[in-house]
């Protein structure tokens, strides 16, 4: 009896460490911010799979990276869009790029002196106003700052949270603000629509880009806040940052493929300075990507996480798959009729949800991978021994045309 307990308590230990923890906490910015909005809408997905989701309202966006490489932090996701230390940040992994998130630069039409602003050197003895000092925003903009040739000593900068900031500008009380945000963020879409402020388009673009190796150019389309009066009046270049979501190495499989899922699902449509299925992607980058997202980008998420709750695809793919992948490479034909019997279950169990998923996979028009082939022939050639496997013979049938239309089968 000793030893049937010993081996319970072995066994339960075993599935509590494989279970994928239930609650997700995300680091983001300030509540009005992109990363905030973003971070909501993954939340509303996430608790559909059976997470809860915490959201924690970061005005220090620069300091989100660490957060997450914090082992004691508590913070399992972050966004980022600024240069990293790498060689300091060996805790952590990319899920991958969610957006482009442009340099915004607004002036106020009277109080910025009516000078007219060609490059960022033209912002030189003005009042500028800028989100807090250890944001994203900051960041950026003191790099630009330094190639400018402006400094606190020539040009008044006000660093101010997010919303009062945006505030200052539109009361007319700074010449001119810059700030990071998404494209169609609420505030950036209020800011380029007020008759009292004018989105500035400034040159050097392709320069800058040169010098500061973490932003890149995009191109906002005329009209896009406004088709009537055609705000912007012209197509306009702009710096940008990649966004990219950042999560512990230690993340486990299932939370890591329902993010993915959750990324792919908010940001697949593009927005205003992105196409369509343009993100989520991955560029190479300094930081490694987690260990299961080459394979969300080159086949999607695979079948055990799609079809099954978290929990339980955590306790399939670590133990039950690689006995399942024992048994089809080995090729187990005799043993303990108990045995065979477990096997010969949760062989045609795994295989029946294989084939139901690989019917949804094909009813949505997606293409079939060599492994997902691979798999639809093994069990073809398995249950062609087995005469009481009529269940998983009729889903064959039902496969089959879909292969055949797809010349995979």
């Amino acid at each position: 009896m000793v030893v049937y307990g010993l081996a319970l308590m072995l066994i339960a230990h075993m599935l509590l460490m494989a279970m994928p923890p239930k609650e997700i906490t995300i680091a983001a910015g300030p509540a009005s911010g992109t990363y905030y909005q973003h971070a909501i809408a993954y939340r509303k997905l996430l608790e559909q799979r059976g997470y809860r989701v915490k959201i924690r309202s970061e005005k220090y966006t620069e300091t989100i990276a660490d957060m997450v490489n914090d082992s004691d932090s508590g913070i399992d996701v972050g966004f980022v869009a600024q240069e990293l230390h790498v060689d300091k940040l060996r805790n952590i992994a990319s899920l991958g790029d969610i957006e482009l998130e442009p340099v915004f630069l607004f002036a106020h039409r009277v109080s910025g002196k009516q000078r007219k602003i060609a490059t960022f050197s033209d912002l030189r003895g003005l009042r500028i106003v800028l989100p807090p000092e250890r944001s994203v925003t900051s960041q950026a903009a003191a790099k630009i700052f330094k190639l400018s040739n402006i400094d606190k000593t020539n040009t008044v900068i006000e660093y101010r949270e997010l919303d009062d900031a945006i505030r200052q500008l539109k009361e007319g009380r700074t010449d001119a603000g810059i700030f990071m945000l998404g494209a169609d963020n609420r505030q950036v879409i209020e800011l380029a629509t007020n008759p009292d402020l004018e989105l500035v388009e400034v040159g050097q673009i392709d320069a800058m880009v040169k010098d500061i190796p973490f932003l890149q150019h995009a191109v906002l389309p005329a009209g896009i806040y406004d088709r009537d009066k055609n705000i912007p009046s012209a197509d306009m270049q702009l710096l940008a940052a990649r966004v990219s979501i950042i999560v512990k190495k230690t993340l486990p499989p299932a939370t890591a493929y329902a993010l993915l899922e959750a990324m792919a699902e908010v940001h697949r449509a593009g927005n205003y300075v992105s196409q369509p299925r343009e993100f989520p992607s991955y560029l190479a980058a300094d930081l490694p990507l987690h260990a299961v997202a080459p394979e969300f980008y080159r086949s999607g998420t695979p079948w055990i996480f799609a079809s099954l709750p978290p929990a339980l695809a955590s306790i399939v793919d670590r133990y039950l798959m690689p006995l399942l992948a024992l048994w089809l490479l080995v090729g187990l034909r005799r043993g303990v009729a108990d045995v065979e019997g477990v096997r010969r279950f949760v062989l045609m169990t795994l295989s029946f949800l294989m084939l139901k998923w690989l019917q949804r996979h094909a009813s949505q028009g997606k293409i079939f991978s060599e492994r997902e082939e691979w798999m639809i022939g093994k069990i073809e050639r398995w249950i062609a021994k087995d005469d009481k496997s009529a269940s998983l013979r009729q889903a064959i049938a039902e496969l089959r045309p879909d292969c055949k239309r797809q010349h995979s089968c």
